[in-house]
C-alpha cells in the first residue's frame, strides 16, 4: 500500500501572529491550534500545545472573533521560546 501524503500549512511564530491579525481582520474565527517540534524533516506533535477556543460562548460574532484571537495571540506568545516550534491552526468562518 503506497503511504499518502497529507500537507498542511506550519507557521513560525512570527508568522502565526500575523495570521491571527488577518483572521480577525477578515473576521474569522482561530478556534484550535496545534504546536509541534520541526527537527530535520520531522515534524513532531507536542500534546501540551494543543489549544481548544471552540467552546466559547459570546453574544455575537464579532465578540467570538476577537475573543479567540486574543487568546490565540497569549497561546503562540507563551509557546514562541521553544526551539524549532511551528503551528497550525483551525479557523471558522462565520457562514
Amino acid at each position: 500500500m503506497k503511504k499518502k501524503e497529507t500537507s498542511s500549512v506550519l507557521f513560525v511564530p512570527k508568522e502565526a501572529l500575523f495570521f491571527i491579525i488577518e483572521c480577525k481582520k477578515n473576521n474569522m474565527a482561530i478556534i484550535g491550534i496545534e504546536g509541534f517540534i520541526k527537527i530535520d524533516k520531522k515534524i513532531l506533535p507536542q500534546l501540551e500545545m494543543i489549544a481548544d477556543f471552540s467552546n466559547y460562548k459570546e453574544s455575537n460574532w464579532v465578540d467570538y472573533v476577537e475573543k479567540c484571537a486574543k487568546s490565540a495571540q497569549k497561546f503562540i506568545n507563551y509557546f514562541s521560546k521553544v526551539p524549532n516550534v511551528v503551528f497550525q491552526f483551525v479557523v471558522l468562518d462565520e457562514k
